[in-house]
């Protein structure tokens, strides 16, 4: 469906880092999965913006141990 992927949060609201439990503050940096669209913070899953750009697509650490989302990592 057209705007289906549109983000419906502002800054500071939505889901907690799974990892951590902590909410989203302006100014931090957070990563979705490209599997499972779960966002986490940069610091739970050891991750920057220079290594996110690089990388391309990145799978959380849930689906890489559980397989979510399909293949295995680098697929």
């Amino acid at each position: 469906a057209a705007g289906a992927a549109a983000t419906t949060y502002a800054d500071g609201e939505g889901d907690p880092c799974p990892a951590c439990a902590r909410l989203y503050a302006v100014g931090e940096f957070w990563i979705a999965c490209d599997y499972c669209d779960t966002w986490f913070c940069g610091a739970c899953v050891a991750m920057t913006p220079g290594w996110a750009q690089r990388m391309g697509k990145w799978k959380c650490p849930k689906c890489v141990e559980g397989g979510g989302g399909g293949g295995g990592v680098g697929e």
